[in-house]
């Protein structure tokens, strides 16, 4: 069931030649936090079942954050983006409590 769902996810969200998933179907921006909980729920099922072939999807959002979320410039992680990863807006919004979180995770 579980490997049923990532493949649905796959299926569904995921930008054929694009790095990481969209929050929901069709959708033309993207988001760290739908990036977030992924990375929650795979690192929650890889400690389930370790034998699971999760742990390529957890590089590959590790990699979208370190290419694609995180800013070095100021430290943080903003909240939304453009298809091609671009912030979007004219101003990073950017929400301290998913640093909090991003940082549990990480650790």
């Amino acid at each position: 069931m579980a490997l049923r769902t990532l493949e649905l996810i796959d299926r569904r969200l995921r930008v054929p030649g694009r790095a990481g998933w969209r929050s929901k179907a069709g959708a033309l921006a993207r988001d760290q936090n739908s990036h977030m909980h992924y990375l929650e729920a795979l690192l929650a099922l890889h400690e389930v079942i370790p034998g699971l072939r999760v742990a390529s999807r957890i590089r590959e959002v590790l990699c979208v954050l370190e290419r694609h979320l995180f800013d070095p410039e100021s430290g943080t992680i903003s909240e939304y983006f453009r298809d091609d990863w671009r912030p979007a807006g004219a101003e990073c919004v950017v929400e301290p409590g998913h640093l909090y979180e991003w940082w549990c995770l990480l650790r």
